[in-house]
């Protein structure tokens, strides 16, 4: 009995994990970014626990993409598709964190070109409005937010330790268009993908080593391109850290690089 409840205990046995040895279940450090789970390094995150509502666009931009990050490592063995899905529910939230990311997502060349249509066209500005539209879709935001959230390190600290199963930079905003497109034929197609993103054995490749045998053509492209699970785990994994020692909580040097007055200060 608790608090005036009557209940039996739960008899139930906990599940094992099939994939303990990959880095998200393991005791080993990870290898692009350690952040030691030891007492003494609370003070470092504290201001997430004590300045929630001085910030809250950062918070409620933080705590879901965590949840569903969370949630993601819990299902992986049971739902592969769902776990693999919130992932990029994850990478999604936090490309939505700046209010009006226009001008981020236009090159110079494009905004350039913009301006000449605008200036020189009939209805030149009906037509620029409808172009920034068009650039400003969900998946250019999921793109290029996380292909910016990655660094250098990320790409230096593999957990898979041969070079061809390893995520490259200059790949990058391949695989995370693919990704995003996988979740988008998933949800119009029904075809069940979470065997593809699994781990081959023991091993922790982050891409696909072959392309799958699939009769649709298009689908088998997108799973090849596509990171593995693992994969787009330590994607997310290093965009929610990075993401919060951007926005004024220091986690790690290893970091940094951000435009001074991009940055919130939680200290303020």
């Amino acid at each position: 009995m608790s608090h005036g409840w009557f209940g039996v205990p739960g008899l139930t046995q906990g599940e094992p994990i099939t994939h303990f040895r990959a880095a998200p279940c393991s005791h080993q450090s990870r290898k692009d970014l350690t952040v030691p789970l030891e007492l003494n390094r609370f003070a470092t995150v504290a201001a997430l626990l004590t300045m929630r509502k001085t910030h809250e666009n950062f918070f409620a931009t933080l705590f879901t993409a965590g949840r569903f990050y969370l949630r993601s490592l819990q299902e992986f063995d049971r739902q592969p598709e769902f776990a693999y899905l919130d992932l990029i529910t994850c990478g999604e939230i936090l490309s939505n964190f700046d209010e009006d990311p226009a001008g981020d997502l236009l090159d110079s060349n494009t905004r350039e070109m913009l301006h000449q249509i605008r200036s020189e066209c009939m209805a030149g500005d009906k037509i620029a409005r409808q172009l920034e539209k068009i650039m400003r879709q969900v998946k250019r935001r999921y793109t290029l937010t996380l292909s910016r959230l990655l660094t250098r390190p990320f790409f230096e600290g593999s957990e898979c330790a041969q070079e061809f199963g390893q995520l490259k930079e200059d790949e990058i905003e391949k695989r995370l268009k693919a990704s995003y497109d996988l979740r988008s034929l998933y949800v119009h197609t029904g075809i069940p993908f979470g065997h593809w993103v699994q781990p081959y054995g023991r091993s922790l490749y982050e891409v696909h080593i072959g392309r799958p045998e699939i009769e649709d053509r298009k689908i088998s492209k997108v799973i090849h391109r596509a990171p593995t699970y693992f994969g787009l785990e330590r994607i997310m994994r290093y965009c929610l850290l990075r993401f919060i020692h951007l926005h004024g909580v220091p986690l790690d040097s290893k970091l940094g690089d951000d435009e001074p007055e991009t940055q919130i200060r939680l200290s303020e």
